[in-house]
């Protein structure tokens, strides 16, 4: 894992701002139910041909691989920055122990296409600009079959206040920018969840498949 990548956003979400954040995104049974929603919707232009290894990057405390585990089989794996988070993800016991581990998207700890497929969920928005060619390269080398995202969408990229604090989060095309970091990458489907139905947020979703 490359130190040099630590950013003052990533460092903030390491500390004390990511612990409070990981107290406050309770696992409960409804936020489960709708992530479970939310993933089989997205799972349908992959059960042709599923992945059988899943690789979140920044899974906080486990939500969104609670959620998976009510559709797939696949092995999960996933890493997370902050240590409070990632104690609440382990002990949830939604996957073995050492497959949830220290790391960030912009250095992703695992070889080139290690994993089927490899997701964020509302992890890239909190991603500076200067390091996002990065993180989204990264996405794309660890994965060999495909990349899914869920992220708030913007034309242009737009900065917006995030608790009241500047240059934590962005909004943007996200799936666009994925395609210019990654040209071996072909998008099969995307879509968008309304937060009245979903929790998502007002969040975009983009699935990518690898072109051979």
């Amino acid at each position: 894992m490359d130190e040099k990548t630590i950013t003052a956003q990533l460092d903030t979400w390491r500390g004390r701002f990511g612990d409070a954040y990981a107290e406050r995104n309770s696992a409960t049974a409804e936020r489960v139910r709708d992530y479970t929603r939310a993933y089989a919707k997205m799972w349908e232009c992959m059960a042709a041909d599923p992945p059988a290894s899943i690789l979140e990057c920044g899974c906080n405390v486990g939500i969104a691989l609670r959620a998976l585990s009510n559709i797939t089989s696949a092995e999960l794996h996933a890493i997370e920055p902050n240590a409070k988070a990632r104690a609440k993800a382990i002990a949830a016991g939604v996957t073995a122990k050492g497959n949830i581990v220290e790391g960030w998207l912009q250095s992703i700890p695992f070889p080139d296409r290690h994993f089927d497929m490899a997701f964020t969920s509302g992890v890239l928005i909190h991603v500076e600009p200067d390091s996002l060619d990065r993180a989204l390269s990264e996405l794309g080398r660890v994965a060999n079959k495909y990349v899914l995202m869920t992220e708030y969408y913007s034309k242009h990229l737009q900065e917006v206040e995030y608790r009241g604090q500047n240059e934590m989060l962005w909004k943007a095309d996200y799936g666009e920018l994925f395609m210019k970091q990654n040209p071996d990458w072909r998008p099969i489907e995307a879509g968008f969840f309304w937060d009245k139905l979903t929790g998502f947020g007002d969040s975009n979703w983009w699935v990518f498949k690898r072109e051979e």
